[in-house]
């Protein structure tokens, strides 16, 4: 398959434009950004070498892994990002990033962030600017606004994204950095204070499961990627999964995903206020889908709720329009039941 870019108008009813981005062997796009002037971001796998770069960027050319490694002389094909002009004719820059990129967004100065996962042989990125944690699991990179170079890397132990194609990094009005997803540690990385949920939640004792306990986790970085400003774990004695993180106007920090958690925490002014179950572990589908706001320094839960109905349901898609409503999107199971109580 082809990674693909469409515009569509306003209304829904034309395209402005539609263009494929890869080459002969393929490629998949992950996360799309826009910035003010409507040109595009994309990230996602390249398959082949041959895939559209432009020169000057980053990473103009594919690699190859060291003859002495497990890979042999396979290339080294991670993550790109591409930036697109406004009418979708022209690569403003498109480079190769030692990521598997799972989430991207970018700031009014058109730097872009890429969330995702470490690859089996790491190079151009292994001078971390910060290192949250023991090992990275996941890294956010950072390329200057003409694609040109990464000016920053944070390594972050103990988070997974579990969901492709999700919104797991997003920042603050200060530039500061928010990323969420799920982890199995027992504690909050260094540095972390006052958090809503210090510890994770493990299963109840007895209790046997071919499913890892995942607490949702999130972490919020200095801007400068100096230090962790806060952090904090979501969730309940069951599997519990951050699926994307929006950052309201206040700087409050909203999440969704989903839970098999009967105890996942909610406010008393819940849409849902009842966990509904549905769960099937064995196929790995969540019982609810949850929706939450937490304070900025993510020491206070402002409001949370539970959503769906007796079947597995899941939101896997969060997104804010200018007055902080949320839109959510997900898949559910469930037949048409009242979302309410």
């Amino acid at each position: 398959g082809a990674a693909f870019v469409t515009k569509l108008s306003p209304q829904g009813d034309s395209l402005i434009y539609s263009t494929y981005l890869s080459g002969t062997g393929g490629a998949s796009g992950t996360a799309i950004a826009v910035d003010r002037d409507g040109s595009a971001f994309v990230t996602g796998r390249p398959v082949a070498p041959d895939f559209p770069l432009t020169a000057g960027s980053w990473e103009d050319h594919f690699s190859y892994y060291p003859l002495g490694s497990i890979y042999g002389l396979r290339p080294i094909a991670g993550g790109f990002v591409a930036k697109l002009n406004t009418t979708g004719t022209a690569l403003l820059y498109s480079t190769l990033v030692d990521v598997s990129p799972e989430a991207l967004t970018i700031n009014s100065a058109g730097d872009a962030y890429v969330f995702g996962g470490i690859l089996p042989y790491f190079g151009g990125l292994s001078q971390y600017t910060l290192q949250v944690g023991n090992s990275p699991g996941m890294i956010v990179a950072r390329l200057t606004p003409d694609g040109a170079q990464a000016d920053m890397a944070i390594a972050i132990s103990c988070m997974s994204p579990l969901y492709g194609q999700a919104s797991l990094i997003a920042l603050d009005s200060s530039n500061n950095i928010l990323v969420a997803g799920s982890s199995t540690c027992a504690t909050l990385p260094a540095g972390s204070t006052g958090a809503f949920q210090p510890q994770h939640t493990p299963f109840p004792t007895g209790t046997f499961s071919s499913t890892p306990q995942y607490d949702g986790l999130i972490v919020k970085i200095a801007a400068d990627a100096s230090s962790v400003l806060a952090a904090t774990f979501l969730g309940g004695t069951d599997v519990d999964q951050i699926a994307a993180v929006s950052v309201a106007s206040d700087d409050s920090v909203m999440v969704a995903g989903g839970t098999s958690s009967s105890d996942f925490p909610v406010t008393p002014d819940a849409l849902n206020s009842k966990y509904r179950g549905g769960a099937i572990a064995n196929a790995g589908l969540l019982g609810d889908g949850f929706f939450a706001r937490l304070s900025p320094n993510l020491d206070r839960l402002i409001y949370s709720t539970w959503l769906g109905g007796t079947g597995p349901d899941n939101i896997g898609a969060l997104a804010l329009d200018l007055a902080d409503n949320a839109y959510l999107g997900g898949s559910t199971s469930s037949g048409l039941e009242s979302p309410g109580v």
